[in-house]
């Protein structure tokens, strides 16, 4: 009777230590970390008319006129974890959610557009001039009928017509987008300057 017990022991302790190997890692967590991959769809990247190979003009402050040649496109990866209550123990999830950066380089200076579907980041376009990083939300790009996102059937800049153009705000900065010729307008209250686009075609 006591070789029985102590024989219900080891099979109760050896059931306790598989469930406990093959449930948490030496880390504490769930087996391994559910991995996966979200890409931006065709119809959100194309919100943006540019292939990475363009070249902008601009007017700054209705002075300089910069022109920047386009470097290319860079496709990155932004990881993005999550953590759910499984029970015992925590599942974590890494979904990988692609972006792209598109450089322009100027005499100058450089511009660099990046957009992203991550939901670690605050924004869906970040665009960095002049070592100042300027970040909004642009995920209702094309919305013509909305009390947040101002929009406007026409806009003439630097004697050209623009069409559909939605503009957004981000602490003190505003940007103006055209579906059609990308960013056109780019103002900065803090910074205290005005990019107006140049179309020179």
């Amino acid at each position: 009777m006591e070789n029985y017990k102590k024989l219900n022991i080891m099979v109760l302790f050896a059931l306790l230590a598989c469930t406990f190997f093959f449930a948490c890692d030496k880390h504490g967590g769930c087996p391994g970390l559910y991995e996966s991959t979200s890409y931006m769809g065709e119809e959100y990247r194309n919100k943006l008319p540019y292939s990475g190979i363009d070249t902008l003009s601009f007017v700054i402050n209705n002075k300089d006129t910069l022109v920047f040649m386009g470097q290319g496109r860079l496709v990155f990866f932004e990881p993005y974890y999550q953590t759910f209550n499984g029970g015992d123990c925590a599942i974590n999830n890494k979904i990988n959610y692609e972006g792209n950066n598109m450089f322009f380089e100027g005499k100058s200076c450089s511009i660099k557009i990046s957009q992203t579907i991550c939901p670690c980041s605050n924004s869906s376009l970040a665009l960095d001039y002049n070592a100042q990083k300027y970040l909004f939300n642009i995920s209702s790009l094309g919305a013509r009928y909305s009390s947040a996102i101002p929009y406007y059937d026409s806009l003439i800049i630097n004697g050209s017509y623009y069409y559909g153009v939605n503009a957004f705000v981000s602490d003190g900065d505003s940007i103006y987008i055209s579906k059609s010729h990308g960013f056109i307008r780019l103002k900065s209250e803090r910074n205290n300057f005005e990019f107006n686009f140049l179309n020179l075609n």
